[in-house]
């Protein structure tokens, strides 16, 4: 193909020439505007100076003040009546020097909508000032209307303004009596603990039947405490972590051991705990627990690790209902073949395949029944009514909780809002001033962009529902997409936290014979951790009511 019926390419494609025309001609007007307004303001100058008396550096202020505004009417005239180019996929300077001349275009056209806002006002309060004067009998020409006009700000204009700060006080009085004492109840359920202030007498080894899970939670944990060579490789640190399981599995007395083992701050708070009566204070809630964090974080290495328990209250699928924690496999042998007792495949109890569907169902058959403390139209009448009066608790803790935790939770490293705020200020502030150029030589004349804070925040969530009931923007990857699910104990397990209970209360020696703790391991069948732990309390229990020290 000769060159040229050589067809353009992608990038060549992406600006046509008009566009590319258009920016040049919005450059060359830029800069002839410029010159015009470095060419005339000695003019401006001297009329400030000599004409107006005004002091030499107040003569240079208003004389720059004048360039900058002249630049800036023209900037806005001309963008009222020709349109931007479309730049997509054009060089770098000239994106750079769009990008500038729209900041100075909002900047300006800010301001003088401000000034006209104030100009129409001011000629409105001249002209009922006039109107007055002239059926008062007064001066009804337009020097009467202003003379009227500052009688009336001197005479009120102090009172004014001293009531102002009155007033907003009062706002906030009034804000803080009706709405404080919940928000502090709701706060005061985010407990911050930094390193050694709390001993939940809970260690990493304390955590019995739950060994793959302690090593998945440690080697996440560690791995984001000291992960700068990970993410020098190119990996990027989890933001969050889910345990799944039935009640008692051990979840709570993880964490806890999390917080008594890794050398970092640790806030927690119930998934309840976001639930307010009023619409909105979940989502300060949720904003505060965020902050916490980040306090805590900057003051210990930027790492803290929050903790919330029982997060399918705030967490719950929007629009979804049931609850309890089900079983991966919905279908399994056992639903067929469960015959005997404790669970037996025969009728007589004497085979047992004990399997994690096993152990899942005979939990479930040692749970209570729940079953409706009210009729179903007493619940459902009673639930429009707390709907409509205290839109806040809908569903289960407020839908604006969870809202607000998903936005925590992606934009926990974000730069500073103030220091965003005071960069692009000051950036837009210098760019609408026309004379102080970007950048001298290689060295920029402007704020650089803030980075994000250093603070890693680590959002661990326990919950006892199915995983299919939480709501998918909870637990996609980037959020809590790592899931760790905690069985009900195998025999061995069961063995083991036998053992760990065991040495801590008084008991016969008989029972540290291996024949009589797999005794015990074995009759014990579908029970979890915290249903150990109750037994060798409560046996406990009997033997001291019984006038004995120790259980037999």
């Amino acid at each position: 193909m000769a060159d040229g019926d050589r067809q353009p390419t992608l990038h060549e494609r992406r600006v046509n020439d008009s566009a590319l025309a258009l920016a040049n001609e919005w450059r060359r007007l830029g800069r002839a505007a410029t010159a015009v307004a470095v060419l005339t303001s000695p003019v401006l100058f001297m009329l400030l100076y000599r004409g107006l008396e005004w002091s030499f550096l107040g003569s240079l202020l208003g004389t720059i003040a004048g360039v900058a505004i002249f630049r800036g009417l023209i900037d806005v005239i001309a963008h009222r009546f020709i349109p931007a180019p479309t730049l997509y996929g054009a060089e770098a300077e000239l994106k750079e020097e769009d990008i500038i001349s729209r900041r100075r275009v909002w900047y300006w056209r800010k301001k003088f909508r401000n000034v006209w806002r104030l100009l129409v006002t001011f000629v409105v309060l001249v002209g009922i000032a006039m109107i007055y004067n002239s059926f008062a009998g007064g001066d009804s020409s337009v020097s009467g209307g202003f003379a009227s006009i500052g009688d009336l700000f001197k005479a009120f204009g102090p009172v004014m303004l001293g009531y102002l700060p009155i007033i907003f006080i009062l706002f906030f009085a009034n804000f803080l009596i009706m709405f404080g004492p919940l928000l502090l109840m709701g706060a005061g359920q985010i407990k911050g603990y930094e390193p050694g202030d709390a001993d939940w007498g809970v260690k990493m080894a304390d955590v019995r039947g739950q060994a793959e899970a302690k090593e998945e939670i440690t080697r996440v944990v560690s791995l984001w405490q000291s992960g700068e060579e990970f993410e020098k490789a190119g990996g990027k640190r989890e933001r969050g972590v889910l345990f799944l399981g039935a009640p008692g599995t051990g979840k709570t007395m993880l964490s806890k051991g999390i917080a008594t083992s890794f050398n970092c701050p640790f806030v927690s708070i119930p998934g309840s705990g976001f639930a307010q009566t009023f619409i909105g204070m979940d989502a300060v809630l949720v904003r505060y627990l965020a902050f916490k964090a980040k306090r805590l974080a900057r003051k210990w290495g930027g790492q803290c690790i929050v903790f919330i328990d029982e997060i399918d209250a705030v967490g719950m699928r929007r629009q979804s209902l049931g609850s309890g924690f089900q079983p991966l496999h919905s279908s399994t042998l056992h639903d067929q073949l469960f015959f005997g007792p404790q669970g037996a495949l025969t009728p007589g109890g004497d085979l047992v395949l004990e399997t994690a569907a096993w152990r899942e169902r005979m939990f479930q058959m040692r749970a209570e029944p729940r079953g409706p403390v009210y009729p179903p139209a007493i619940v459902k009448i009673a639930g429009a009514v707390r709907d409509m009066m205290m839109p806040g608790m809908m569903g289960g803790g407020g839908g604006l909780a969870l809202n607000q935790l998903l936005v925590v939770m992606d934009g926990i490293d974000d730069p500073p809002l103030m220091k965003r705020m005071r960069t692009k200020r000051i950036n837009t502030f210098l760019d609408a001033l026309y004379i102080v150029p970007r950048r001298i030589g290689g060295r920029s004349l402007r704020l650089k962009p803030p980075k994000p804070n250093k603070e890693e925040i680590y959002f661990i969530g326990a919950c006892n529902v199915a995983l299919e009931v939480l709501d998918p923007a909870l637990v996609r990857p980037g959020r809590m997409g790592r899931h760790i699910y905690f069985r009900t104990p195998t025999w061995e397990d069961r063995r083991d936290i036998f053992d760990l209970y065991l040495g801590k209360v008084s008991h016969a020696e008989a029972l540290d014979a291996p024949r009589k703790r797999d005794e015990l391991a074995r009759v014990t069948n579908g029970y979890s951790p915290a249903m150990i732990d109750q037994v060798c309390s409560m046996a406990l229990t009997y033997a001291h009511s019984d006038g004995r020290q120790a259980f037999e």
